[in-house]
């Protein structure tokens, strides 16, 4: 039976699959088998000569001339010329080989070289290459979500196995020195009119939504998009490359249900967070390395994000001056939470608050990471203290070490942002403008 167009794609995708990690080559064989028609012994010759085509080494079984025109034609879309050249070298050495033994000429494989040696030397953007889209990262293969861990190189010695349900349901890994790696579903992916593909996140909003509901069972999930959200703010800080591990199925996000994980792969490309919204918590997630800038937007609507990516978080924040001081838009619901823990103990010096005339103890929300300096104004980074404490926050001569000191003291209410509260500290230190920025900016 002859193999189809269709069937040489979803072989290449497959064989490129076994050769990353992504799967094994017994399971590629019997997808290939059983989900696409060939049979096992063509399905492993597609897996195995894919894999010498890429080493560059002799192989033995061969294939139709057009699906070889078609697997080389793909490296050098993938690859570059650096790429084609190595599939060259062996695909001459499987005719040497192939002919030396048969005692034949084989003048398709022939053609085939000399076709692809034009593309030598040549940019592929002017050959065929052709751009990837969203359709061409949906996944097929439903791997373990540890398999997928291990693959970005994030140690699992701590795991208990398959059956730890708390680590498998969880929506992202890393971070503290190891890579970050974020479980995301195909279908909010979105092709940009320059040809990238990104995805807009806004876990906070989602965990803020989750704490807020009755159901005390969403808060395990809550904790997960909270996590998910400091780990984008890290990698947004420190323009760091992030993995994404693609889902297919049925998100749950907002009941108390599981997700529904039909389809579970690696992407074989790294992302980067190439925009945060601080008003809207909202991140611009983009495949491909980061090698651009503010003219790396992702289409029209994205425009007025991408102009502010290179300024500090605050500076694309609503703002209005008075003379020296600049306010900040506050959310009176995050002060009231803070207010709430601390439940009229100063959450700094543990003592209570004076009595006011409504009968309560009087305390001061204080951001502990200034909105002046890329403070948050969530509520892991807001304490409720005395108005002593809240002025030498601002004026004291050991503020600095104050404000570790609160960093840690809510590093244990929220962990999952204890580091981007150090971090945002580290820069404060680094910047000659934080003692004018704290003094001048006292929130009451």
């Amino acid at each position: 039976m002859e193999i189809t167009d269709t069937q040489f794609a979803r072989a290449y995708a497959i064989a490129k699959q076994v050769f990353i990690g992504q799967l094994s080559a017994s399971r590629g064989i019997e997808v290939l088998h059983l989900e696409h028609g060939l049979n096992e012994a063509s399905a492993g010759d597609f897996i195995n000569d894919y894999k010498y085509l890429r080493r560059g080494q002799v192989f033995h079984r061969t294939m139709s001339a057009s699906a070889m025109h078609y697997f080389i034609e793909q490296i050098f879309t993938e690859h570059g010329s650096t790429g084609l050249n190595i599939a060259l070298t062996s695909l001459r050495l499987h005719i040497q080989y192939y002919e030396g033994h048969t005692k034949t000429t084989m003048h398709r494989m022939r053609s085939v070289v000399d076709d692809l040696e034009l593309l030598v030397d040549k940019p592929v953007e002017s050959s065929i290459a052709k751009a990837v889209t969203c359709a061409d990262l949906c996944p097929i293969e439903k791997l373990l979500v540890k398999k997928v861990v291990e693959l970005v190189n994030i140690r699992t010695d701590d795991w208990k196995g398959v059956g730890d349900t708390y680590r498998n349901s969880q929506w992202s890994f890393g971070g503290k020195g190891e890579p970050v790696l974020l479980f995301i579903w195909w279908k909010h992916l979105e092709n940009s009119e320059n040809g990238k593909i990104f995805v807009k996140i806004n876990m906070l909003s989602l965990a803020n939504k989750l704490r807020r509901s009755t159901n005390k069972n969403l808060g395990i999930k809550a904790k997960r998009a909270e996590e998910f959200h400091g780990r984008c703010l890290t990698a947004f800080s420190n323009k760091t490359p992030v993995r994404v591990a693609l889902l297919a199925g049925q998100e749950f996000n907002d009941i108390d249900k599981a997700d529904t994980v039909d389809a579970r792969e690696l992407d074989s490309e790294s992302w980067y967070v190439s925009n945060y919204d601080e008003p809207t918590n909202e991140f611009i997630l983009v495949r491909g390395s980061r090698s651009f800038e503010c003219s790396d937007s992702i289409g029209n609507t994205e425009n007025e994000i991408s102009a502010n990516a290179n300024l500090p978080i605050s500076d694309t924040r609503q703002q209005k001056h008075i003379s020296r001081t600049t306010t900040f838009s506050r959310d009176s619901e995050v002060a009231r939470t803070a207010k709430n823990r601390a439940d009229g103990i100063c959450e700094y010096c543990k003592q209570q608050g004076f009595e006011t005339a409504q009968g309560g103890y009087y305390l001061e929300a204080h951001h502990v990471i200034p909105l002046s300096c890329n403070g948050d104004d969530q509520e892991w980074n807001v304490v409720a203290i005395c108005p002593e404490d809240h002025k030498k926050a601002h004026f004291g001569i050991n503020r600095n070490e104050m404000r570790d000191e609160l960093i840690e003291f809510l590093g244990k209410e929220y962990s999952a942002f204890h580091e981007v509260l150090k971090q945002k500290a580290l820069l404060m230190d680094s910047d000659l403008t934080t003692g004018d920025l704290l003094e001048t900016n006292l929130e009451l």
